[in-house]
């Protein structure tokens, strides 16, 4: 009988909206953009590994409260793997370049 050993990849990800546009960031070595956001810490929530990605990707502080959770969404992430990503709506006008990011649009 075979015997099937799915992982989780588990993320989080913000939609920043800000005049009707989505904030969109480039990480540096990358070719294409995507959300702000990445992976969980090991018995890391999606709402304390999101304000730590945000601190360190764009340099905001965000109070948990200012967070709306919009979706989860699941996906293959490889032969083996399962994405399962937290998305959630921030409210924040002014960012910066963290150490992580090369551009932003």
């Amino acid at each position: 009988m075979a015997q099937w050993l799915y992982m989780f990849d588990l993320n989080v990800y913000a939609f920043i909206v800000s005049n009707k546009k989505v904030l969109v960031v480039r990480e540096k070595g990358r070719k294409l953009f995507g959300l702000p956001g990445g992976g969980l810490e090991i018995g890391e929530s999606s709402v304390d590994g999101l304000v730590r990605e945000l601190k360190e990707e764009l340099g905001i502080s965000i109070d948990k409260s200012k967070l709306e959770f919009a979706e989860t969404l699941l996906g293959p992430a490889g032969r083996k793997s399962q994405l399962s990503a937290d998305c959630y709506f921030v409210k924040f006008d002014q960012v910066f370049l963290g150490p992580e990011i090369e551009e932003i649009a």
